[in-house]
């Protein structure tokens, strides 16, 4: 293939073949070319996907899941929309599943005002975004499981 028709094509790699040291293989990046320089291509990522698989085996019966959708904008400018999906311990309210879904969004806008988009989706990956929203909504109601299964730039 020409390297002028590599421009602008979109690409799907396993998370854990660019982070090593990653133990999310149901996780595949979306990275788009921006520039062929001879044999060497620029990309930049352009969001994330989790595998059906895994997302199934997260809900149990006896849990309640909560799937969340949400546009957030970072510290430069980049608008990302977040799809989550939160798993409850046991059955919950439905109270109590939305004044989890109200702190999760909270914390998720907070945090993607203070980060540019490159350390807002490398604590996606690396779990730490997760931790801090579970450590926050223990309060309210403990969950199992948060994974962020979908992102992308609008």
């Amino acid at each position: 293939m020409e390297p002028k028709n590599l421009k602008n094509r979109k690409m799907k790699i396993e998370l854990s073949k660019l982070m090593p040291n990653s133990d999310k293989r149901y996780m595949d990046v979306f990275l788009r070319v921006k520039n062929v320089e001879g044999e060497k291509a620029q990309t930049e990522l352009i969001g994330h996907d989790c595998s059906r698989d895994y997302l199934f085996r997260l809900a149990r019966k006896g849990t309640d899941r909560l799937d969340l959708v949400e546009d957030i904008k970072t510290k430069d400018n980049v608008s990302v929309r977040a799809k989550l999906v939160a798993i409850t311990l046991r059955k919950t309210e439905s109270s109590v599943k939305k004044e989890i879904g109200n702190k999760i969004r909270e914390i998720l806008h907070e945090e993607s005002k203070n980060k540019n988009f490159e350390n807002l989706m490398n604590e996606i990956f690396l779990n730490i975004l997760q931790k801090k929203i579970l450590k926050a909504v223990k309060i309210i109601y403990p969950l199992r499981v948060l994974e962020f299964r979908k992102t992308e730039v609008l």
